[in-house]
């Protein structure tokens, strides 16, 4: 049974499947998995094998210059949060977005709460992975929790002081 999610401001289902061994060596890279890190470089590096049309999985202590390849060749980026008080997903979405200009969807998986989405989409993330799916309705409302901003972020350059 596909997962639910929070995309585009509504919950659909996810068909996306988080790939964590080398199984991928006897099969090729379908769009709907999300590739560990690891294994994206090692499948980019390898020049027979065709373009990889699946999705890249970072943990937060990874960075985007660890990249290989161009970050857009992800049909989606998903950024791992192992725990709630883990905040270096924001700081990667904000340099994949401002610095690497990645236009594809990004994707907050892992310990994701209703009280971080606004944040999260702030930071430039346009999909999220609940850690309580059951919250995801509910959870939509949060990303109007605020009608302005006191700072600059990836979402708008308007702010209360502009």
């Amino acid at each position: 049974m596909p997962r639910r999610i929070i995309k585009n401001q509504r919950v659909i289902d996810d068909n996306y499947e988080i790939i964590t061994t080398q199984a991928l060596d006897s099969t090729a890279p379908q769009a709907n998995h999300l590739i560990p890190l690891p294994i994206w470089n090692t499948l980019i590096k390898d020049k027979q094998r065709p373009p990889i049309p699946a999705g890249l999985w970072l943990d937060s202590h990874e960075a985007p210059e660890d990249i290989s390849g161009n970050p857009n060749q992800a049909l989606i980026i998903a950024i791992n949060f192992p725990v709630f008080t883990d905040g270096r997903g924001y700081s990667l979405a904000r340099l994949l977005r401002q610095q690497y200009h990645f236009t594809g969807e990004l994707r907050a998986i892992g310990d994701i709460h209703r009280d971080q989405l606004y944040y999260l989409s702030r930071c430039g993330f346009d999909s999220f992975v609940l850690a309580d799916p059951a919250q995801s309705e509910s959870a939509i409302e949060s990303l109007k929790d605020f009608s302005v901003a006191y700072q600059y972020a990836g979402d708008s350059p308007a702010t209360v002081i502009r």
